[in-house]
């Protein structure tokens, strides 16, 4: 994954859960959340 592929993806739609993300940037839900939260914490 790439934080920017996820970044986009937030970007056009914001409201997508995590499976969804996770499942779009073949990451695990648990590392879409880690990132999110690092985005949030910044």
């Amino acid at each position: 994954m790439t934080n920017d592929s996820l970044l986009k993806i937030l970007r056009r739609n914001g409201r997508s859960s995590d499976a969804d993300l996770a499942e779009r940037v073949s990451v695990s839900e648990e590392a879409v959340r880690e990132q999110i939260s690092a985005w949030e914490s910044d």
